[in-house]
């Protein structure tokens, strides 16, 4: 099994050293959530990316996303 962790701004400051030591091998990185607005960028995001390509950890992204309407889930997907 590969050990690997959902990361974002709520997990405060990660120790990306002590993650990789205890055997974090992969890491999913929230970017922001729903829609193209600077307040809802992860506060987090760029610091996670960096310290996971100085470490060499293998990561992605993900962007958290809600729909209030079925309009709103459809532009989203579109």
């Amino acid at each position: 099994m590969i050990k690997g962790i959902d990361v974002s701004q709520h997990r405060g400051e990660i120790d990306w050293e002590k993650a990789k030591a205890d055997g974090v091998e992969f890491a999913i990185i929230r970017c922001g959530l729903g829609d193209d607005i600077k307040s809802q960028d992860d506060t987090q995001f760029e610091r996670n990316w960096a310290e996971c390509e100085r470490l060499n950890i293998p990561h992605t992204v993900y962007l958290f996303s809600y729909g209030i309407t079925k309009e709103h889930i459809d532009s989203e997907v579109a």
